[in-house]
């Protein structure tokens, strides 16, 4: 009896494992089935997109890893010290990973290679670390951690992935040169043709980048051209950075003879209009303005019901032509504001502030009763909208160049108009020549002014010249050393007066005039002087700190005392 009692425990416990163990079996192997239909459709993704460090997986995939995670906590919630909880640790730091939590996969990832440090996951752990801090901004993490697999676990790079991490992380650095000897490194070992296409490729983009369009038209032209290589999107990409070269070499007549083949290209049709845009763009740098119009206004009107993108960028593409090359505001208002409706936020709201910027010119040229400005202050503003808001640099300096031949009340104007068009001339028409005599013109007219030395600075000429500003900085200092170090208050008196006198619009002035009367007033007990130099000054400067806040109390408790003796002198003759 007792024997039959004990052989029931132990099938009794042995029941209660077998089922607890499937259960907790069954949890992880659901979490691992919903890791892996998620990892199926995001890895098509992933493979569209294949110049892409990460992919953004819709929301069903995003479900699916998140079902990943709460299987597999739940197994380890079932099981503390299963050997299966290593597996479901890091499963939850990859699903994190693939899910977009970067952050929470980092700190899982951390957690896992403190408790687990001899687990086979170990190298993968710290690629996946290193993708989610380039991915984070943490660049410098990164490449360490890559640094790290490289010298630790060199087998990882076998297919040159570690390698073109660190390619990101400089290229994400802007560290080009550096990104590019790392692709020509991997270019000198042996590749299929697919993989050094890309490299190519990829190599001649960064060379793009950095304006050096000899060397990417070089690569590209070495792109081996086969049944694989000639794959969609890939050889699209490869003849648009010809085409980018061709235009960026002024090779105008080369660029519209290719991109007219593309056009014809049946394998290019999807991105017909793309090619339509860039051969208006051409056509429009080649001065050939009315082929360039017929263009865009095709693809303008083609897709006006879509609102698409190229639609809008169509619209803009005409606006500037009528505005740069015509010189007609009116049309160019309307293509701005055609374009202004497009679906695209990033061209809606560009065009939008080009719109609002030719309205106000046309209410600086026909001002309504209401503007009180004069008409300097609105031609200035005219010249800034062509200069600023609608980058036309032409008009801008046409327009500062007249204000600058004016006879205005502001005396700064014409300074500052004439900086302007040299500025323009300079950085933007390419008119060196024409900059410096306007600035030899702000030199010679204006010494003593900030335009004056702002000429000086921007010609890399020897700075001569004091402005105002410094002249009076420079006397300042100099009436604190009379006074602090030398003790000669009276001379301090005067040289802070003279400062105001000499210099009354710069912001110093009502600071020195308040240090004249403070002194009088403290140091030479001078109250009748004081009193004038303070009601001077809230006179000159009535809205200036030092009146309201400083000298203004003081003239009102003297006045109290000279009312106060009055009343009493009063009150005595009464007696």
């Amino acid at each position: 009896m007792i024997f039959g009692n004990r052989k029931n425990k132990l099938l009794l416990s042995l029941g209660i494992f077998l089922v607890t163990g499937c259960a907790y079996f069954n949890v992880f192997y659901n979490a691992n089935q919903a890791y892996d239909m998620a990892q199926r459709e995001h890895k098509e993704l992933m493979e569209d997109h294949p110049d892409s460090l990460y992919v953004h997986p819709p929301t069903g995939v995003v479900s699916n890893y998140q079902r990943a995670i709460e299987k597999s906590a739940k197994m380890m919630d079932l099981h503390e010290e299963s050997r299966w909880n290593e597996e479901g640790v890091f499963l939850i730091a990859k699903s994190l990973y693939y899910k977009g939590d970067h952050f929470l996969a980092l700190r899982q990832l951390r957690s896992f290679q403190e408790l687990y440090p001899e687990s086979e996951h170990i190298p993968l752990s710290y690629l996946y670390k290193a993708k989610a801090n380039i991915i984070t901004g943490n660049l410098a993490k990164a490449e360490e951690q890559l640094e790290f697999i490289v010298d630790n676990f060199p087998h990882m790079d076998s297919d040159h992935q570690i390698t073109m991490l660190l390619v990101e992380v400089a290229h994400r650095r802007g560290g080009r040169s550096q990104a590019i000897n790392l692709l020509e490194r991997i270019l000198q070992t042996p590749l299929s043709d697919m993989e050094r296409a890309r490299l190519l490729l990829k190599t001649a983009e960064l060379y793009i980048e950095m304006g050096r369009f000899e060397r990417a038209y070089g690569l590209l032209n070495t792109v081996p051209r086969n049944r694989r290589t000639r794959q969609m999107p890939f050889i699209y990409k490869v003849d648009r950075a010809l085409l980018e070269c061709y235009m960026q070499r002024d090779t105008l007549d080369v660029a519209l003879e290719f991109v007219g083949q593309m056009v014809r290209n049946r394998t290019y049709f999807t991105y017909r209009d793309e090619l339509l845009l860039e051969m208006g763009y051409i056509l429009r740098d080649m001065d050939r303005t009315d082929e360039a119009i017929e263009v865009f206004n095709r693809l303008a009107r083609e897709d006006e019901t879509d609102r698409s993108t190229i639609s809008g960028k169509a619209w803009i593409a005409l606006a500037d032509i009528y505005l740069r090359q015509i010189g007609d505001l009116e049309k160019a208002g309307d293509a701005y504001s055609n374009a202004a409706r497009t679906t695209d936020t990033s061209v809606s709201n560009f065009a939008s502030r080009r719109f609002d910027a030719i309205k106000q010119l046309e209410l600086l040229r026909n001002p309504d009763s209401t503007d009180t400005r004069t008409q300097e202050l609105r031609d200035y503003k005219v010249a800034e909208l062509f200069k600023f808001e609608l980058k036309n640099p032409d008009s801008a300096f046409f327009q500062f160049v007249k204000l600058s031949q004016g006879d205005w009340e502001d005396t700064t104007l014409i300074p500052r108009s004439l900086s302007m068009a040299a500025i323009i001339a300079r950085s933007e028409m390419g008119d060196t020549l024409t900059s410096d005599s306007l600035f030899n013109e702000v030199i010679g007219n204006y010494p003593v002014s900030k335009y004056a030395r702002n000429a000086q600075i921007i010609m890399r000429a020897p700075v001569t010249v004091e402005t105002d500003v410094e002249l009076a900085d420079k006397e300042y200092r100099k009436a604190e050393e009379l006074y602090y170090n030398e003790g000669n208050t009276t001379e301090a008196i005067r040289v802070f007066f003279n400062i105001h006198r000499d210099f009354p619009e710069l912001e110093i002035a009502p600071k020195s005039l308040y240090a004249a009367a403070y002194l009088t007033d403290n140091e030479l007990q001078r109250n009748r002087s004081a009193m004038t130099l303070y009601q001077r000054l809230c006179e000159l400067y009535p809205e200036s700190e030092y009146c309201t806040q400083m000298a203004e109390p003081r003239i009102n408790a003297a006045q109290n005392a000279i009312d106060s003796t009055q009343s009493r002198a009063v009150e005595t003759r009464t007696e």
